[in-house]
């Protein structure tokens, strides 16, 4: 799998946004880590089929679909049979004060 960050910034109460170009090539599985808790992925799929989100119960989409997950747990990226993924990832992030994140009371 590529990555390739097409633009990053933060909104006006410090949640960042990243936005980026995806590569997932058929055959291997790339598992990340937990990202800080309330962070959330977005993938778009332009071609092929993907299967993404929490490793435990991943979510699958086609070329037009969309699919979204909690990724304050392990997530994984697969190509589905023989075809690269292409799409876009967003990954927003909430703002970390002092090591807790924000508005979770």
């Amino acid at each position: 799998m590529s990555a390739t960050l097409l633009e990053a910034f933060a909104d006006a109460d410090g949640t960042t946004t990243e936005l980026y170009r995806l590569h997932i090539r058929p055959g291997r599985t790339q598992t990340s880590p937990p990202h800080p808790p309330g962070t959330v992925e977005y993938l778009t799929v332009f071609s092929g089929t993907a299967q993404v989100g929490p490793a435990e119960v991943p979510l699958t989409a086609g070329q037009g679909r969309h699919v979204g997950w909690s990724a304050d747990v392990p997530h994984t990226y697969a190509a589905v049979g023989e075809v690269d993924v292409e799409a876009a990832l967003l990954i927003r992030s909430p703002v970390l004060i002092r090591g807790f994140v924000s508005g979770t009371g």
